[in-house]
């Protein structure tokens, strides 16, 4: 018989590292371990899944949304936020294309 503290599930571990913005429609940040570029990562070692995973890639999931390879553009520019509805699947040409288009009009 196993003893020690008991796993939590997946979604549980999530949410315990996820802040709420009193704002409906504002940034759902995260508060766990974050890349040196800003990106949140939540750890998962347990009998199903193990690794490093991206916080805003397991926030897609969590809600259901299909990424098929997409690369996940953050709408509201901020890497830490994993706000489903702040996360937009593009393709890579697309989000080049876009950042591109920025980069130019803005010198």
């Amino acid at each position: 018989m196993k003893t020690g503290r008991p796993v939590a599930s997946l979604e549980n571990k999530f949410w315990d590292r996820v802040s709420l913005p009193e704002e409906v429609d504002g940034c759902w940040q995260w508060r766990g371990f974050k890349r040196p570029d800003g990106y949140g990562i939540l750890r998962v070692n347990n009998k199903d899944r193990r690794g490093n995973f991206r916080a805003h890639l397991m926030a897609l999931e969590l809600a259901g949304v299909p990424c098929d390879g997409d690369l996940i553009h953050h709408v509201c520019r901020n890497r830490a936020c994993v706000n489903p509805d702040h996360l937009q699947p593009m393709a890579w040409s697309d989000h080049s294309r876009m950042h591109a288009n920025e980069y130019w009009n803005a010198v």
